[in-house]
């Protein structure tokens, strides 16, 4: 990469926030675009499983978000007739995952998180009131 040349990524969600921190982590110059005045707090999920909380931990964000949710060992589906239909216990994830439990946190609070990392670093740009339109390719 040229020093002009920069990742471009549209759009301020989890996955926009996670691969601009995962690039800017490694010197590669980013630029987060994001459509609206500020972060959406829209976001419709709230759990984080195992993986993805190695990941978060790889990317250094996992203890601030697990500060600000509700760790889960375990859990049931449940019907109200039957009952318990399905209990999952993560305990036996204990050798395979350094999370062995899910994180209730919603998703707007972990791209808070990672855009403040994103301010830290040098190679990372966050631009609001940015649409992405279009794209083209040049040699």
């Amino acid at each position: 990469m040229s020093d002009n040349d920069r990742v471009l990524i549209a759009g301020a969600g989890p996955v926009g926030c996670c691969a601009a921190l995962y690039l800017a982590q490694r010197g590669i110059p980013v630029t987060l675009l994001e459509a609206d005045d500020e972060l959406p707090e829209d976001l419709r999920a709230s759990t984080f499983h195992p993986p993805t909380l190695d990941m978060l931990d790889d990317l250094g964000v996992v203890d601030t978000l697990i500060e600000q949710g509700i760790t889960c060992p375990s859990w049931q589906y449940r019907d109200a007739r039957e009952g318990v239909i399905a209990h999952w216990d993560l305990g036996v994830l204990f050798n395979d995952t350094g999370h062995p439990y899910r994180v209730q946190c919603e998703q707007f609070k972990l791209t808070r998180i990672i855009v403040a990392e994103l301010a830290k670093l040098s190679e990372a740009t966050v631009l609001f009131r940015k649409r992405a339109t279009g794209t083209r390719q040049d040699e």
